[in-house]
């Protein structure tokens, strides 16, 4: 997983979607398969839902 961060994004004016534009795509898809130097790492928490939704199925 990757984080991005300062991402110009573009607002669709009909109904305030946000969105990128394919040029900031392209950036991304080069970076990623470039292997770019990382600027920062981070640990990120990770919950599995698996347990939660195993009980919820056996409920039903």
């Amino acid at each position: 997983m990757y984080v991005f961060k300062n991402v110009p994004a573009k607002v669709c004016e009909q109904c305030g979607e946000k969105y990128f534009s394919s040029k900031i795509y392209g950036i991304i898809d080069k970076l990623l398969k470039e292997k770019s130097e990382l600027d920062e790492t981070m640990v990120v928490p990770v919950i599995s839902l698996k347990k939660f939704t195993d009980e919820a199925e056996a409920i039903s």
